[in-house]
């Protein structure tokens, strides 16, 4: 009898839980980068309600194997706040002129409780700059290469 109440209780959570949040990932093209350089994810929460609840979001770099390489970040970002990952270069220990191939994933959560979808107000971009002079060589805007639904 006891197993039955319990197994009962538990269909019930199941049946009155809510429902799971949603995520959506960015994922940019393979990219080079060469000992001397870093790439540096940057991700802004462009929601202007600062009463909206933060997002969580999942910065990584991977490698043509899919692996994540370095480390990755997660964090909850408050709406108007960014966050940035860099991957230095010089920490691959490359060869001399040996180009490492990468790609970027941003993963985003959107809340279906909430009247907006957070994750598409959430936008990612991709630099990678020189470490000696700080100049950037390269900047990737909107890499989620997702068309828009019909509307």
């Amino acid at each position: 009898m006891r197993k039955k109440v319990i197994l009962a209780a538990l269909l019930a959570f199941g049946i009155t839980s809510p429902v799971w949040a949603a995520t959506e990932n960015d994922h940019s093209g393979m990219i080079g980068i060469v000992t001397g350089q870093t790439v540096r994810i940057n991700v802004v929460n462009t929601i202007g309600d600062p009463e909206i609840l933060p997002s969580p979001v999942t910065l990584k770099f991977l490698n043509s194997a899919g692996r994540v390489i370095g480390t990755q970040r997660t964090t909850n970002l408050r709406p108007g706040r960014s966050v940035s990952l860099d991957l230095n270069a010089d920490t691959l220990e490359l060869g001399s002129g040996v180009r490492y191939q990468l790609r970027v994933m941003v993963t985003k959560t959107d809340d279906p409780e909430t009247p907006i979808n957070e994750a598409r107000e959430i936008l990612s971009t991709v630099e990678i700059f020189d470490n000696n002079t700080g100049m950037t060589r390269l900047v990737i805007r909107g890499f989620n290469p997702q068309p828009e639904p019909p509307g």
